[in-house]
């Protein structure tokens, strides 16, 4: 649990190092394994906590000037990002979902995984790609609700929203409507579905990359589809989503593109 005191608290831990500030946990493996490839030596400069919460980075980062941060993307849209860095420029915006959505696109993840690995199971890849396609189309759906939810959050306050709809995919409207009947008052259900059907089209009319890369849930994903393919492909013992985001991540030998910018200003 993060204490009250938590700026107070790192910047004692790591006094004049500047400090690299991420959403959480399981955001800091991909992101120490980036800066190492850029700069081996990066953490005799640098800091890097997790802070739970998008929040908390801004926070930070507008308390201490001389602090990064990098959080996920989610919903936002450019406008808001830009918006969001106008006040806080020392905070950088993934390109992509969240950090996960690097390991999410059947053909990214498959350069992922270890040659000989690859050469043992030659049937893994068209396994995996077609485990995760089968289920593609509900959860870019699912990214479309999740962005409308979060939209409507704003203002909102403490009402809380139906976990049915965020945690995995409902894609019959049918029930969509019992669920957004169900939820409190102050909307109208109509309006939410109306918003859900123009974010869910233009989600699917997205290139199957732009899906996997800006739409899809990765977190999630990866943890509900992922996870089970790999394990199925493979026929190896029961890995957790844990030990195989750690594997993935570790079989990325190059920064990616759309990263390098990022990467270059949290060390600048």
């Amino acid at each position: 649990m993060i204490r009250h005191d938590w700026i107070g608290d790192l910047l004692s831990a790591h006094g004049p190092k500047p400090v690299i500030l991420v959403e959480g946990e399981s955001d800091i493996l991909l992101y120490v394994h980036l800066l190492t490839l850029i700069d081996r030596d990066w953490r005799v400069r640098f800091g890097m906590e997790s802070v739970d919460g998008k929040k908390r980075v801004f926070q930070g980062c507008t308390k201490v000037k001389t602090w990064r941060g990098l959080v996920d993307c989610d919903e936002w849209t450019e406008a808001k990002i830009t918006e969001e860095q106008k006040k806080v420029a020392n905070v950088q915006v993934l390109p992509r979902f969240a950090a996960e959505n690097y390991l999410v696109n059947p053909a990214e993840l498959w350069r992922l995984i270890p040659a000989g690995v690859r050469a043992a199971h030659p049937d893994a890849q068209a396994q995996i790609t077609a485990a995760m396609e089968a289920q593609r189309a509900d959860w870019t759906a699912h990214g479309a609700m999740w962005r409308v939810m979060l939209r409507r959050q704003v203002g909102l306050g403490d009402l809380g929203f139906p976990q049915e709809l965020t945690n995995a995919p409902v894609t019959d409207e049918a029930q969509i409507m019992a669920i957004l009947t169900r939820w409190h008052d102050h909307f109208k259900p109509e309006d939410v579905m109306a918003e859900y059907r123009t974010e869910r089209d233009a989600a699917l009319a997205r290139s199957l990359d732009e899906q996997y890369a800006y739409v899809i849930h990765g977190k999630r994903f990866f943890r509900q589809v992922v996870t089970l393919a790999l394990n199925k492909a493979f026929q190896t013992p029961r890995k957790t989503a844990e030990e195989w985001v750690e594997d993935l991540v570790m079989g990325i030998t190059t920064v990616p593109a759309d990263l390098m910018p990022l990467m270059g200003a949290l060390l600048a």
